[in-house]
């Protein structure tokens, strides 16, 4: 099985007659097996900006955790809700550096839909993957429902705990939507 980071490479890729749909920064190029392998050992892993946010959240969250207060628990959710969102994002292309692969290659009015892409990542990973993302996507939101009615007497508190839950359930749908897609294909679990 592969990791997310292989999903999400394979994922800007479509299988067709001729080679592969690839789904560059700007535009869709029919590409060949051989410039598919070159692009994707250019690709990066998304901004490390990202996973530092995550980090710095948590630790706002820790702060104020120790001095009682009870924003403490929005920080420590966004944080959270940052790094299982940071395990899902696609990789970067540098345009300067596939330019010399493209070069020459045509580009395609084909593209690769979201069903196409999201069953390419499902068929991909192991089912544990993303079924115990979107388990704790799905825990962190519950919890939070009940911080926030907890502190409904702090309004900002209980209003960005109730933005987190809503961030949490969507990344909760996305990474249980996964696990759908690979059951219903028929994968092995």
């Amino acid at each position: 099985m592969a990791t997310w980071n292989e999903a999400l490479k394979e994922a800007k890729f479509k299988r067709i007659t001729d080679g592969f749909v690839f789904d560059g920064p700007s535009d869709r190029y029919l590409v060949s097996e051989a410039q598919k392998a070159e692009i994707q050992s250019v690709m990066r892993p998304p901004h490390r900006w990202f996973l530092a946010a995550g980090v710095i959240w948590i630790g706002l969250g820790l702060y104020y955790l120790v001095a009682r207060d009870p924003i403490a628990d929005a920080y420590i959710g966004l944080g959270i809700c940052w790094l299982v969102g940071f395990t899902d994002m696609r990789p970067r292309v540098d345009p300067s550096d596939i330019e010399p692969i493209l070069a020459g290659v045509r580009s395609t009015e084909q593209c690769i839909g979201w069903r196409e892409r999201n069953e390419i990542i499902a068929r991909m990973l192991p089912t544990r993957a993303p079924l115990v993302l979107g388990l704790i996507c799905l825990a962190y939101a519950l919890i939070s429902i009940g911080v926030a009615i907890a502190h409904l007497n702090n309004g900002f508190a209980a209003f960005l705990i109730l933005v987190m839950v809503g961030f949490s359930l969507f990344l909760a749908a996305r990474f249980l939507h996964l696990v759908f897609i690979k059951l219903t294909l028929g994968w092995r679990v």
